[in-house]
């Protein structure tokens, strides 16, 4: 299938005329609230309404919660959500993908499709390496759909060896400024459970939000999320 995004002009309209009146009235509120004039250009037509849905999850639950500075998002694969993320909290942000190098049907990498995203935006960048070798020191850190279960890791196509979810966590929140904020989604409730077990091992007090509910559907519907901060 093609991978290259087609970024025309009149994607964002066409799209958000399809919205229902509940999606229209959300999405005026977000759009008073959050500068979202960048997503015209950077968006593909389906790729809007899960941005709408992800910048209306970070506005019910986030809103205010992280102090200002720099944003990092773990996982970031091709970082369709980076017009969301910008828009709840304007740049700098990096996204870390390790396997960003992964070819689609017509040879363009996660990468290069993550990058041409990232052109329009000031400060965002996006890495291809482990997040185990990242080094910076972040207010906010976002981790969508963290591989929690060995099974599901394969499933996505990443090597065995990259398994390590416990350090991974123990790493990311490391990274994490004191008074900064972490915060985690899971796709199902055995995830939910899984990534609770890991907090505690750790020690760190995080508070579970619940199934995300949004005018707005995305697959899984399942989605629930947790808040960290770290204490100063």
């Amino acid at each position: 299938s093609k991978r290259v995004p087609d970024w025309s002009v009149g994607e964002l309209s066409l799209a958000t005329s399809e919205f229902d009146e509940d999606q229209k009235a959300r999405a005026e509120e977000l759009d008073a609230a959050y500068d979202t004039s960048h997503w015209q250009g950077i968006c593909e037509k389906t790729e809007v309404n899960r941005c709408y849905y992800t910048l209306d999850v970070l506005d019910q639950h986030l809103k205010g919660c992280a102090p200002e500075g720099p944003s990092l998002d773990v996982g970031a694969r091709e970082w369709w959500y980076i017009p969301a993320l910008y828009s709840f909290r304007p740049g700098p942000w990096l996204g870390v993908e390790v396997d960003g190098h992964q070819r689609y049907m017509d040879m363009t990498t996660r990468a290069a499709v993550a990058r041409a995203r990232c052109s329009s935006l000031d400060g965002a960048e996006y890495a291809v390496r482990s997040i185990l070798d990242e080094k910076g020191r972040y207010t906010f850190i976002s981790w969508f759909l963290p591989f929690v279960f060995f099974d599901t890791q394969v499933a996505g196509g990443l090597p065995d060896r990259f398994f390590e979810p416990l350090r991974m966590l123990e790493h990311v929140y490391g990274l994490l400024e004191p008074g900064g904020v972490l915060f985690v989604v899971n796709q199902n409730q055995d995830e939910v459970d899984e990534q609770g077990k890991l907090f505690e091992k750790l020690g760190v007090e995080a508070e579970l939000l619940g199934t995300f509910v949004s005018p707005w559907v995305i697959d899984p519907p399942t989605r629930q999320g947790w808040l960290v901060r770290k204490e100063i």
